[in-house]
Order: C-alpha cells, then sequence, then structure tokens
C-alpha cells in the first residue's frame, strides 16, 4: 500500500519534507562525486569533461540543498493540539498544519490555522515574528480572497483553542472565500 504524499497544510509536512529534501540532496551529492570520481579515475586527471558536468551539476544540487535549509529548523506541531482543533473546528471549514510562510523579510511558522467564515485564525507559538506582523501577512491572503475581516494571531494553543470553540460552527462546505485564502496561504507556504 502506498503512502499518501503529504502537502503544504498536511499535519507532518514539515517533518515528511525534511527528509525528502535530505535524500534529495544526498543523492545529488553522491551522483556529483560519482561523476567527478570517475572522470577522474577514467582520465587520471581532474581537468575533463566529467569535472565540468560535476560543476554543473552543482546547480540543482545547491537548489536542494536551499530547500533543506529553509524548513530544517522547522519541526511538525503535537499531533495531539493538531486532532483536538480538528475536533473542535468541526465540518464547513479548513484545518492547516505546518505552515512555514516565507517573505523577503523572512520566514514564520505557523503550526495550526483554522480558516472559516472568510477569515483565518492561526497559531504561531513565540518567534522572531511578532503577531502583529504575522497578523498583517495573513491579511493579504484574507485580502486577496475578498474579505475584509481581521486575521487572529494566538500565541498561546489555549486561548487559540478557546477562539476556535467561540467560533460558530458551519453545517454546509467552506465557502468560496475560505477556499480563496486557503489557496492563497498554500501559495506562500513552503
Amino acid at each position: 500500500m502506498k503512502k499518501e504524499k503529504l502537502i503544504s497544510g498536511d499535519y507532518g509536512y514539515i517533518n515528511a519534507r525534511k527528509k525528502r529534501q535530505l535524500c534529495i540532496v544526498l543523492l545529488w551529492a553522491l551522483v556529483i562525486g560519482a561523476v567527478i570520481g570517475a572522470g577522474w579515475i577514467i582520465t587520471g586527471t581532474r581537468l575533463n569533461p566529467a569535472t565540468v558536468l560535476g560543476i554543473v551539476l552543482v546547480l540543482p544540487a545547491a537548489k536542494a540543498a536551499v530547500g533543506l535549509f529553509l524548513i530544517i529548523g522547522y519541526r511538525s506541531g503535537n499531533r495531539e493540539d493538531y486532532d483536538a482543533i480538528v475536533k473542535l473546528a468541526g465540518s464547513g471549514c479548513y484545518v492547516l498544519a505546518d505552515l512555514v510562510l516565507t517573505q523577503y523579510e523572512g520566514a514564520m511558522y505557523i503550526p495550526l490555522a483554522v480558516i472559516r467564515g472568510g477569515n483565518i485564525f492561526a497559531y504561531a507559538p513565540k518567534q522572531k515574528k511578532t503577531s502583529a506582523q504575522i497578523r498583517q501577512y495573513l491579511t493579504l491572503s484574507v485580502k486577496a480572497a475578498g474579505s475584509t475581516a481581521v486575521p487572529s494571531v494566538d500565541t498561546d494553543f489555549q486561548a487559540f483553542s478557546q477562539r476556535i470553540k467561540k467560533i460558530p460552527a458551519l453545517k454546509e462546505d467552506p465557502s468560496k472565500t475560505d477556499e480563496a485564502i486557503r489557496r492563497d496561504v498554500l501559495s506562500r507556504a513552503v
């Protein structure tokens, strides 16, 4: 049975992505080493076309390494917290997990977020970015979806879970605005 591939926003994505990126980087290192080593062994000198090929192969390897370095400092959130929020949120919303959002000024980590009613409610534990900076960045996604709501960012899990408890549950599927917010947030995530 094949495991389902995790995508950004799924619980466990960061840990799975780190493992995958590490394997890719190590594979590139082996390929580059094999190409350069084979050229050196065959010609007896490092001045050969295989060395040039090995140097050119460093470019995609570097791209893979950047992907690894970007998420190496993060890890997936607590599974019990995720399960509790999924239960509290109920249906009619999106629950996102393991979000590393990037921007020019740096990255921010949001282990849990709930999108409902044209707004996003995020749990972002203490980090370099302040709650106000994270809220401002999430506002871009809310406005891109055509909503005027102000995102909520909590640094304390208990406060976040209480906020989710207070949001009225919806019986129907998430709205088109909620879907647009979800797509925009995921487009900004690693």
